[in-house]
């Protein structure tokens, strides 16, 4: 059983790294610049750290999400599911989460290279919508 709350100030490196990582895993640095997208990511997750929800399990932080309404629809971002907690479940109960707090469209970015996330999405009922920009493509879940 999952319980959530705002994220933590104390939290953002945390959360940073895990962004961090998934940026140096996925992105396609022949058409991005590393250095500006770690930095825009870096801002970006700092303006909105206590936007961040982290789920709990017997009071361990074992991941979290940013849900939040862009222009009308729901947009999940950043689903982080930290070690040693992935292949436990996490991910998929978070996201069954989230479809039950919206109760319609979710919309997701995912990196066009992360196969193992993209399958997870497709496991989950999403399905591509198409590029949201260089090597990063949108999925969206009814």
């Amino acid at each position: 059983e999952l319980t959530y709350r705002r994220a933590q100030l104390l939290e953002l490196s945390r959360i940073l790294a895990q962004c961090f990582a998934n940026i140096d895993r996925y992105e396609d640095f022949g058409r991005v610049d590393k250095t500006r997208a770690l930095s825009d990511e870096r801002r970006r997750v700092q303006k909105q750290i206590f936007n961040y929800t982290v789920a709990e399990r017997d009071g361990q932080a074992v991941g979290c999400y940013f849900l939040h309404t862009v222009n009308g629809r729901a947009e999940l971002e950043d689903l982080c599911v930290f070690e040693p907690y992935r292949g436990q479940g996490v991910g998929t109960q978070i996201l069954r989460d989230c479809q039950a707090r919206v109760n319609g469209a979710i919309w997701l970015r995912v990196f066009a290279g992360n196969v193992r996330a993209i399958g997870f999405f497709i496991r989950m009922g999403f399905h591509i919508c198409g590029e949201a920009r260089d090597g990063v493509l949108w999925m969206q879940c009814i």
